[in-house]
């Protein structure tokens, strides 16, 4: 976690106890997961858990620590930038965005990049790893990953590298993600917000369904999240 390593300093300058949190047994935890060969889905969803669940406490350490002792306190340009990015993360994580909306039939492949542009302007953080599907693995798109250093989950082409066992890891875990994160959210504002057979009459119409079906599907997301970290905090 980015923001553990801060914490014996922030307490041994103020001469204050350390707040008690899970960190060690999360990080046992990672560290033997990390040593398997086989890595069950089950303990990946556990693990991620607890270390979101971590993550959020450290937020709320660090928040009470700084709300009581903030004008004592220093804090270096890198632990601005770990916090704001941590931040964004928690706050984006599983938010929808529309990106682009046509009733003309397209090839959506061509729009990887700027979704990869929107994603980056509205969280201010470089996109290191993309899973997508495969209509989404055109040349153009591989030569745009391998100019901008991004991993992504699309099968190699060609002779395989050196790494190839890391790349292929990395690969499987993209999918996952994509799978669970992704898919997951679609799946949910079919569901639940009627997204599954619009039955607008025009295209005004559709385009307000839509609109609201996304954006309510994010509001309660949102209100849970705010509900979870309320209660965490009482």
């Amino acid at each position: 976690m980015a923001l553990q390593p801060y914490m014996p300093a922030l307490q041994g300058s103020l001469g204050i106890r350390r707040p008690r949190n899970k960190y060690r047994n999360v990080a046992e935890s990672y560290l033997s997961y990390c040593k398997k060969r086989k890595r069950r889905a089950s303990r990946t969803r556990m693990l991620k858990r607890h270390m979101i669940k971590l993550l959020e406490k450290l937020l709320s350490q660090r928040d009470g620590i700084h709300s009581e002792y903030g004008a004592l306190l220093r804090y270096t340009q890198d632990y601005h930038k770990r916090l704001s990015i941590i931040r964004k993360v928690l706050v984006i994580d599983g938010i929808s965005f529309i990106e682009h909306l046509s009733f003309k039939a397209f090839n959506e492949g061509i729009r990887l990049k700027d979704c990869i542009r929107m994603q980056q302007k509205l969280m201010n953080v470089r996109v290191r790893c993309v899973a997508a599907d495969s209509i989404y693995a055109n040349n153009a798109n591989r030569k745009f990953y391998t100019k901008y250093g991004i991993s992504t989950s699309f099968v190699r082409k060609g002779r395989a590298a050196q790494d190839e066992p890391l790349r292929k890891v990395l690969r499987s875990e993209l999918s996952k993600e994509r799978a669970t994160r992704l898919e997951g959210s679609f799946g949910t504002q079919k569901q639940h917000y009627s997204l599954a057979r619009i039955k607008a009459r025009n295209r005004k119409t559709e385009i307000l369904w839509i609109f609201f079906g996304i954006h309510t599907a994010n509001a309660i997301l949102m209100i849970d999240r705010i509900r979870n970290r309320t209660g965490k905090a009482a």
